[in-house]
């Protein structure tokens, strides 16, 4: 389903109902609440599944992943973080988005809205506690108290979620803050059906509208869509109708419909099923490089639910109803939770320690093995952060060598930034430096957004772009060329995108020419069909490379674009960099040992360095120096 991930939403309403009415309810007929029983169920209900799941996780990572692009190593972190829930925090951290292909790499990406909910489980028992004692001190009505608690909270939280969404998506999607209003409107539900006697008016419609508005969300949403922000207020709202309308008319036929025996099967499942289900989907993706076919999901599907199965039979139902001696009591099931919970971790610091070794699982040959141990990644400090603060970075390390004067500048997208190391070489070999403006997935064309392609994340790329066309008129003379690079395929993948683009690059060759600038554009390197250093870990050499015909292919249209609008200018050159990539009909990850690619498209240091001979006699002409007109002079300094 295009929509599927609203289920999350659906849930933290369920929660928000439930968990409120628990708590509300004890504190009306006991005065208090217990904070200690509370938690002994929620250890109960949640810890002894999810550390099974965690253990199991960790050791088909043992066998099934690599320690080659971290992802033994970044299993080991996330099954801590999910122990010390924040796990939402640590995805939130380390993917792009929810969204982004490389996501599906981490097994445990799931538990981030487990996380959600025990961050809830841990502030809302105190914080209604606490509001329902100061009101009943005051002799004020509780339900009132907390009910105002609960509409402030989840009106702040909603805007919050709004406002986040288009500037800061990965903190409106993962963060507590951001999902909290879904909990509170769970929980105004709870008190819109407290002490009702008889059923909501119009019962039938509002639950036909609730269950049109998720199937609405599951079918009609896309992963591209900016979410949360004001769609999640569907299935939520949905979620919230669907229990009004049950729980106000149990004999009612939505409720009889959620009542049948398959659904409420599911239902019981559904904690263990969450559970199962990503890692073994995540770990046979990761596995057979994408790969998987429709029946082979079938069948890790169908594992998942026997396993859930299982769990709930032998683990969930045992330990909750207290059939386990080591978990029998309160005391008991606190020690036992964190002693468990002390070996899942030890085992997860155990799993990092292989990876240093190199892991179980070795690349079929010892040159591969080698190469991929020596491999490096193209790191930049200087990498313009999304959304664009409407500054420009001013660090040291924009510059390479670091205190020379910059006489290149590299401009683009993240395809920029792994040129880097090969214009600074050449750069330092002339006793300068060269300087990098890139922001990821935003590039260097003028008035261009991204959003043409679907992509949100960009936020600010078109001043970002006006920003960098001024900053070099500020480096005249001073300044002699630009590297223009970009991964150029997606900006024009559409009609209506590659018109934008051809007017963006225009535009942009045209700032620079009139500035009195030489312009090097770069050509889009390979698109390789699988992540490079994951199937060199699992695959001969041969089997990870691409075809040349294939390649070029896919980039034909942005090639032709680049090369007609270069064409335009006195002042510009192309560069392809397929002349010392893809030498014969195939295009290898790793020549003479080494391996040229970082992922599916970016050049790694040694990748990036390959091109210096290719690219020295272009950078000798760009920036050698030349005459600087009057009507240069005027231009850069305005």
């Amino acid at each position: 389903f295009g929509g599927g991930f609203v289920g999350v939403d659906v849930f933290f309403v369920i929660s928000g109902y439930l968990i409120t009415g628990l708590l509300f309810r004890e504190f009306e007929e006991t005065g208090d609440i217990s904070l200690s029983g509370f938690y002994e169920r929620r250890v109960r209900r949640l810890l002894p599944a999810l550390l099974l799941v965690l253990a199991a996780t960790l050791v088909l990572g043992a066998v099934f992943l690599t320690p080659v692009g971290g992802e033994q190593q970044s299993l080991a972190r996330s099954a801590i973080a999910t122990l010390a829930l924040v796990s939402n925090v640590f995805f939130a951290r380390n993917t792009g988005d929810y969204f982004d292909t490389h996501a599906d790499a981490f097994p445990l990406l799931h538990t981030w809205s487990l996380s959600v909910e025990e961050q809830f489980y841990l502030a809302w028992p105190l914080a209604l506690w606490a509001i329902a004692c100061l009101a009943h001190r005051s002799k004020r009505d509780e339900a009132a108290a907390v009910r105002r608690a609960l509409i402030v909270v989840t009106m702040l939280s909603l805007a919050l979620s709004m406002y986040s969404t288009g500037l800061h998506p990965s903190f409106a999607f993962y963060g507590s803050p951001t999902r909290a209003w879904e909990f509170g409107m769970g929980g105004l539900v709870f008190f819109l059906l407290r002490n009702r006697t008889r059923p909501v008016a119009h019962a039938w419609t509002i639950a036909m509208f609730g269950f049109f508005a998720i199937a609405a969300s599951v079918f009609g949403y896309r992963a591209d869509m900016a979410f949360p922000g004001y769609l999640a207020i569907l299935p939520a709202f949905g979620a919230a109708a669907v229990i009004l309308a049950c729980d106000s008319a149990p004999r009612g036929w939505p409720a009889r419909l959620l009542s049948l025996r398959p659904l409420v099967f599911v239902g019981l499942l559904s904690y263990s099923l969450y559970l199962w289900h990503w890692p073994l989907l995540a770990i046979a993706r990761v596995h057979t490089l994408g790969e998987i076919d429709s029946s082979g999901t079938a069948v890790v599907c169908f594992v998942a639910l026997l396993l859930a199965w299982l769990t709930y039979r032998f683990v969930e139902n045992p330990i909750r109803q207290k059939q386990i001696g080591f978990m029998a009591t309160r005391r008991k099931a606190f020690a036992g939770g964190f002693g468990l919970s002390l070996a899942v971790i030890a085992a997860s610091g155990a799993l990092g320690a292989l990876a240093k070794t190199g892991g179980l699982a070795r690349p079929e040959n010892a040159t591969a093995s080698a190469a991929l141990a020596a491999m490096r990644k193209v790191r930049l400090a200087c990498w313009q952060q999304r959304p664009y603060s409407g500054r420009l970075l001013s660090l040291p390390s924009c510059d390479q060598p670091v205190g020379k004067v910059p006489v290149l500048l590299v401009w683009g997208d993240s395809h920029a930034s792994h040129l880097m190391p090969m214009v600074s070489a050449f750069a330092a070999d002339k006793d300068s430096a060269a300087r990098i403006r890139f922001m990821p997935e935003c590039p260097p064309l003028q008035d261009y957004s991204p959003t043409l392609i679907g992509v949100d994340r960009s936020t600010g790329c078109e001043q970002f772009n006006r920003d960098v066309l001024s900053e070099i008129a500020r480096l005249r003379p001073r300044l002699k060329a630009v590297v223009v690079a970009a991964h150029w395929p997606p900006y024009v993948r559409n009609h209506a995108a590659e018109v934008a683009a051809v007017s963006g690059l225009r535009a942009t060759l045209s700032g620079l020419q009139q500035l009195g600038i030489r312009t090097l554009l770069v050509a889009p390197v390979p698109d390789f069909p699988h992540d490079v250093p994951a199937c060199l870990a699992r695959r001969n050499v041969s089997e990870c490379g691409a075809a040349r015909s294939v390649v070029e292919r896919d980039r034909q249209r942005a090639v032709a674009t680049l090369a007609r609008t270069a064409a335009e200018f006195s002042d510009v050159r192309m560069v392809d960099p397929l002349e010392t990539l893809c030498p014969a009909a195939l295009c290898l990850p790793m020549v003479g040992g080494e391996v040229l690619f970082s992922d599916s498209h970016h050049l790694s240091v040694t990748g990036s360095m390959a091109l210096l001979p290719q690219f020295s006699s272009e950078l000798d002409w760009a920036s050698a120096d030349r005459p600087v007109t009057a009507t240069t002079t005027v231009q850069a300094a305005n």
